[in-house]
């Protein structure tokens, strides 16, 4: 009989803290959303160029958002991240960016075609929201691109970072969306450009 009441009483126990109320915090996702061009009919052009995927150094490869407070303190956000990888979503944006803005034919590693001129590896080395000025804080977008021409050995033909800086209209998420977004665009834009001058 003691076991009984035991038994009734850890049970009540259990049941109150499973249906008594708790605080549940909620963890907003949210993906880029960078202006990209409309499909054009396909050229053919004098070069072709193999586009690696992404790489996205660390800490700026995970899912949450990334602030830097000061110059070696970097802080994650719990309540907002990316709904997927930050390179998963760049690297079709990139060969959007590629087909709409370059002069060459930009395919991705998985097409079969093996005798490309040029191979491009685009690295994203910073992705932060800036902080240190708390009065004028900034959405940083950082890419390098590594450009390697293909002939009897491999040579790199460019290796070259370009950066934005894009200050934020107001200190909350929708602010620093859009700027990740403006600040995305201006890098591979400015990265395409220098790959069509080598590429002349």
């Amino acid at each position: 009989m003691k076991y009984l009441k035991l038994v009734v009483v850890v049970g009540s126990l259990l049941l109150t803290g499973c249906f008594a109320p708790s605080s549940y915090v909620v963890r907003n996702q949210y993906l880029l959303n960078v202006k990209t061009f409309a499909s054009q009919l396909v050229k053919t052009h004098a070069h072709t160029v193999i586009i690696n995927m992404a790489y996205v150094a660390s800490p700026f490869n995970q899912l949450s958002f990334i602030y830097r407070v000061s110059d070696s303190q970097y802080l994650t956000d719990y309540y907002h991240n990316f709904a997927t990888p930050l390179s998963q979503q760049f690297d079709a944006l990139f060969l959007n960016y590629a087909h709409a803005l370059g002069n060459f034919d930009p395919i991705t590693i998985y097409n079969e075609l093996n005798n490309a001129d040029y191979k491009l590896q685009p690295t994203i080395t910073h992705f932060y929201a800036d902080y240190r000025d708390r009065k004028h804080p900034q959405a940083v977008v950082a890419l390098n691109c590594k450009l390697f021409k293909y002939e009897k050995k491999r040579e790199a033909v460019m290796d070259k970072t370009f950066i934005a800086r894009i200050p934020l209209q107001t200190k909350d998420t929708e602010s620093l969306l859009l700027a990740w977004n403006s600040g995305l665009q201006n890098v591979m834009t400015d990265a395409l450009r220098e790959v069509i001058r080598v590429l002349k």
